[in-house]
């Protein structure tokens, strides 16, 4: 049991740095998923306004929610490959959550078992070339692509003998806060989109949101520009950008 001790100890030791180093942008996380998770039990369980409200929504937003919650842990705990794999899947969720608020008449074909392709969705939305990539890059962690296999290599230099190199595997995730800081602002900005999708649904086909619902997302939108500046400022330095897809040298 001791390499599983070591293991244990070695997320614990990552999720301390994560939360110490990621401080802010972690706790607006925490609010966000708080106010979604609030919103999710407290609206939606009536009768919709009319025959045609898209019930499969409600089995969408309640995979999303979890997805979103078990990301935070994935994240804190140094699971970095399968934390972009978790959130292709919160993707696809939410884009088709989107698609079948606008085009109730599918929800029934989904609930049917029908395959809806995220090919078909994102045409249907007309997605930025920046989230197509982003997919791309999801993509890349989903499947045994060699994107992902490369992840946690480490490439030395073999002493004494200058034209060698070593190349070794961590077992135990390891603290990278550059890669960490890029997953946490995604996942805040999905965590948002998930709240708007959900909130937008409730008014079109149930009713509108209470006023202090209204103003308390108003206030946690706020605190985003402090923490969205900061993240741009950490990336805009080429030091904390060249983790991306490639592996480390030492």
């Amino acid at each position: 049991m001791e390499n599983i001790k070591s293991y244990l100890l070695a997320e614990k030791k990552c999720e301390t740095e994560t939360v110490s180093v990621l401080k802010k942008p972690i706790e607006l996380n925490n609010e966000f998923f708080e106010f979604y998770l609030k919103i999710s039990k407290k609206y939606g369980g009536g009768m919709p306004k009319s025959e045609k409200g898209p019930l499969a929504l409600i089995l969408l937003n309640h995979r999303i929610l979890k997805s979103v919650y078990c990301l935070s842990g994935l994240l804190k705990k140094g699971q970095y490959a399968e934390f972009h794999s978790i959130l292709r899947d919160v993707f696809e969720a939410l884009s088709k959550s989107e698609y079948i608020m606008y085009h109730p008449e599918i929800s029934d074909s989904w609930l049917s078992g029908e395959r809806i392709t995220f090919s078909k969705v994102s045409k249907k939305l007309t997605f930025t070339d920046e989230l197509n990539n982003l997919y791309g890059e999801l993509c890349n962690f989903t499947h045994a692509n060699i994107q992902s296999s490369l992840w946690e290599i480490t490439v030395k230099q073999k002493k004494p003998k200058p034209g060698f190199r070593v190349i070794t595997m961590t077992y135990e995730p390891v603290f990278q806060e550059p890669i960490a800081y890029s997953l946490i602002m995604y996942l805040i900005s999905f965590t948002i989109y998930a709240i708007k999708n959900y909130m937008t649904w409730i008014k079109m086909y149930y009713h509108e949101i209470d006023i202090e619902d209204n103003l308390e997302y108003d206030r946690l939108v706020e605190k985003l520009p402090p923490i969205d500046k900061d993240y741009s400022e950490f990336c805009s330095n080429p030091k904390n950008t060249e983790w991306r897809r490639k592996p480390n040298h030492e």
